[in-house]
């Protein structure tokens, strides 16, 4: 096919139907336009004609087209002609004519593969590597990767093209507003990324479209939309129950190490570039076509050395010394304080999650008074501290820990918690359990703040009603027992609002007969499942995983 020369790309027509007579109408469809098949003197073209007649939309079919300009690239269709240059003229029906590529989607063809090796997969895959690539490079990021925008082609089997720029970024642009503004949701359902949500400002980064080609090749070997990096049990793509058999048989190959880096949540943690990215591809095929079975020490080797692993233990390390140093100063700092009248010490550290925490014992001239928590999560590039009062410090993970100990984590965790110690009675004392960290955005200690909280977020509230009658280190036991376990957690998380409160301060219910610790849910300010509260772990998950069944539908 000769194309046209770049000085012919803009033409002055009203319509499409003025210079191409039609083949097939409706032969594609988009957010941002409907195609159909055109042709003129011999050449077939894919004509794009937009929907929709805000200047806003306008303007970005302009941005599209001059895309396609800037991509002189193999894979990618070239552009033959466009009115879009008159878009400020809305008498004007703008239209982009690219060439055609006569074959299917990448959906409708992986659908009638009844089985794809993971070689195949991952050629296909490098290809589209090889595509973004160049497209980077010229300075466009497409933002819009999915089955439906790559076409393979009939005539190349396995050759796949990279179509439909709509919402794409293009540098070489310089208007002087950005069509993308802060709020903008772009993306799509394929695979919804957070940087692409709301009001990220992390939405013209190749990255994006790095993770997408990863999302592709999960599709290609699963038949599967990725859909979203995490679900609501905090699971990647990949390690969803209904995934796992079909990537069983690829476990030599090191593929779930591959997707553990590709669909990380903070895109500082995954495949920066086509290149990073094509260099872990070839080594999955490097293993996966070894044929001698590997030894027990390889295995363990290659297991611990994937790229997940080193990263979780970086960050736990960063955790275990920020706890440590915590706990140093607690040592240090109460005793000084409170003239040795009161110590703070050690009794318990868990420095192998994140949160991470310590269990604090409280001790008077020697007597037991509590235990409290102090948890350190890594957020980001920073540790953050925490206490029952919230956030008390904040450093960047590369720094040294301060050798003079910082006045906001002094007046904020060790003088407050000395405070509450010396000034209140122990069951008085906010509730303290290792999970009060993960769940505090859920977590209520009055009926009418979970009511509130329940009203905002259209959830029930899961109430526990200890009996205060009791010593505090029984409820403590109690609540360490019902949210030990990170499914617990994460069912709170998705699904209620926690109230943890007195007996002596709950309603007076007639229907409570039971004594000792009781549990319940309520709806619409009614109380039901009420239930005797054992300080049981396996019981707790087992009530719960029942409970997200009934509340999540």
């Amino acid at each position: 096919m000769t194309l046209n020369s770049s000085e012919d790309l803009w033409v002055k027509a009203n319509s499409w139907t003025d210079r191409w007579t039609l083949v097939k109408l409706g032969v594609g469809s988009g957010g941002q336009g409907v195609g159909h098949r055109a042709t003129r003197n011999g050449q077939d073209a894919f004509i794009k004609v937009i929907s929709g007649v805000s200047r806003e939309r306008r303007a970005r079919f302009l941005n599209e087209a001059e895309a396609y300009a800037q991509l002189a690239i193999d894979h990618i269709p070239r552009l033959i002609e466009s009115n879009a240059r008159h878009f400020l003229d809305k008498s004007v029906e703008l239209y982009i004519a690219t060439e055609f590529v006569e074959g299917e989607t990448l959906r409708l063809w992986r659908s009638r593969q009844q089985k794809l090796t993971l070689e195949q997969a991952i050629s296909i895959t490098l290809l589209l590597l090889d595509t973004i690539e160049q497209t980077h490079q010229a300075g466009v990021v497409h933002r819009d990767i999915k089955p439906e925008n790559i076409i393979m082609p009939f005539a190349e089997e396995g050759s796949p093209v990279l179509v439909d720029f709509g919402i794409a970024y293009n540098q070489n642009n310089r208007k002087e507003k950005s069509l993308t503004q802060v709020n903008d949701q772009l993306g799509n359902r394929f695979l919804a990324l957070p940087e692409l949500i709301g009001s990220s400002k992390d939405k013209r980064s190749v990255v994006s479209d790095v993770t997408a080609l990863a999302g592709i090749l999960f599709y290609l070997l699963t038949r599967r939309n990725p859909v979203q990096l995490k679900d609501d049990f905090m699971r990647m793509p990949h390690q969803r129950d209904d995934i796992r058999p079909d990537l069983i048989n690829y476990e030599r190959s090191g593929i779930q190490g591959f997707f553990d880096k590709a669909f990380a949540h903070a895109s500082s943690e995954r495949y920066q570039s086509a290149k990073d990215m094509r260099a872990a591809l070839h080594h999955v095929l490097a293993r996966a076509s070894r044929t001698e079975p590997l030894t027990l020490g390889e295995r363990i080797r290659e297991l611990i050395g994937n790229h997940s692993d080193k990263m979780h233990r970086e960050k736990l390390e960063k955790i275990r010394e920020a706890l440590r140093w915590a706990m140093n100063a607690y040592s240090s700092k109460v005793k000084e304080i409170t003239d040795g009248a009161l110590t703070a010490s050690q009794t318990l550290i868990l420095e192998n999650a994140d949160p991470g925490y310590i269990r604090i014992r409280w001790d008077r001239f020697g007597d037991h008074r509590i235990c409290t928590y102090l948890w350190v999560q890594l957020v980001g590039d920073e540790l953050v501290w925490y206490t029952t009062s919230g956030e008390v410090f904040r450093l960047k993970a590369t720094k040294d820990f301060p050798s003079r100990l910082p006045p906001s984590f002094f007046e904020k965790a060790i003088e407050m918690d000395t405070l509450r110690i010396l000034e209140f009675d122990p069951i008085d004392l906010p509730e303290e359990f290792p999970a009060r960290q993960s769940l505090r955005e859920y977590l209520t200690n009055s009926l009418g703040d979970a009511v509130g909280l329940s009203k905002t977020l259209n959830r029930p509230v899961f109430a526990v009603v200890y009996d205060d009658s009791r010593p505090a280190s029984q409820r403590d036991f109690l609540l360490e027992c019902v949210f030990a376990e990170k499914i617990v957690v994460e069912i709170i998380c998705t699904t209620f609002v926690l109230l943890i409160v007195k007996r002596s301060q709950a309603p007076d219910l007639p229907q409570v007969s039971i004594t000792g610790d009781y549990c319940a849910v309520i709806e619409g300010g009614v109380w039901t499942r009420i239930k005797h509260l054992a300080a049981n772990k396996a019981a707790a998950v087992d009530y719960f995983v029942e409970l997200k069944k009934t509340f999540s539908q």
